[in-house]
């Protein structure tokens, strides 16, 4: 269930500071797989990162970044 209005307000910093962790996650363990480094490891850091930012941002109500991430988190899922 998405949070309040006073409640987001009240989340929104410490949503920015991890979202902002996981997005450079994301960017690193891409990289990766850009070099031709696909690791069980890699892909397993990818779709966790994923699914960590959707389930935060549909906490949040942040309905485009939760559409994305989840469909990031499946893209990765699929390939584990």
């Amino acid at each position: 269930m998405p949070l309040s209005q006073a409640e987001q307000a009240k989340y929104k910093a410490l949503y920015i500071q991890t979202a902002t962790q996981y997005v450079k996650e994301l960017k690193e363990n891409l990289n990766q797989l850009g070099t031709g480094n696909e690791t069980t490891e890699v892909v397993d850091a990818l779709h966790r990162s994923a699914h960590s930012l959707a389930g935060q941002s549909a906490m949040m109500n942040y309905i485009s970044m939760n559409a994305l991430s989840s469909l990031m988190e499946k893209i990765f899922r699929a390939k584990k």
